[in-house]
């Protein structure tokens, strides 16, 4: 047989070991479990959502003596959502703007606004609790100012502060009333909590006991 042909052969036989190589390699990687992977699967998988009011002494003392001391690492394998509206009602006066009326008065509407800008503006998240725990029962809306200098980003505070006061904090605090009012079954009480889609009445006094039920580990995450 010619050598051309000799070294054609014993090319296409390099080139086809070569590609079944490449190709087994590629199978294997497949079949090795990500040790990451399945771990930010479960660790986004728990659901927390606060339903609250700025004014309730209740509330105040869920966010401080439950939420506060998880946060921030509880960030790392929970999605939190805090809804600031619980007991209020509001009416519709133009086609994009909204009155509220509040179980403890004017100012948990104003506070109730502020704390729902802050849900929208406040990036990273880690940096929102500090800033509800600080408006968190106040006895004026000026503490705004100090709480957002203190923990909101310097690029948001203006926008942080101007949203509290106009058509589009209000618009945002009506979205707000629009998840509770949607609740099945409806809220009666705040601190209302949900785990994963469910009212967990526990939660408010053992938190941390209650969500490490949730994950599937040998060990509680949180600290």
């Amino acid at each position: 047989m010619p050598k051309k042909k000799l070294r054609f052969i014993f090319l296409l036989s390099t080139m086809g070991l070569g590609l079944l190589l490449i190709f087994a390699i590629l199978i294997a990687l497949q079949l090795v479990p990500n040790p990451n992977s399945g771990h930010r699967d479960k660790v986004h998988s728990v659901q927390l959502r606060v339903f609250y009011e700025s004014q309730c002494p209740d509330s105040t003392s869920f966010l401080r003596t439950q939420l506060e001391p998880l946060w921030p690492d509880l960030l790392n394998f929970v999605n939190v959502s805090l809804v600031p509206f619980g007991k209020a009602s509001w009416k519709q006066v133009d086609d994009d703007d909204f009155v509220f009326r509040c179980q403890h008065g004017m100012l948990e509407c104003a506070l109730n606004q502020a704390m729902s800008c802050a849900e929208e503006l406040i990036r990273p998240k880690r940096l929102l609790l500090p800033l509800i725990t600080c408006l968190q029962q106040s006895f004026h809306i000026d503490k705004l100012h100090q709480c957002a200098n203190a923990y909101a980003p310097a690029d948001v505070v203006d926008e942080l502060i101007q949203c509290s006061s106009n058509s589009y904090g209000r618009r945002l605090l009506y979205q707000m009333g629009l998840q509770t009012k949607n609740q099945k079954p409806p809220i009666y009480y705040v601190p209302w909590i949900e785990i994963n889609g469910q009212r967990n009445a526990d939660a408010e006094h053992n938190l941390k006991q209650e969500l490490c039920k949730t994950f599937n580990h040998s060990t509680c995450p949180l600290n």
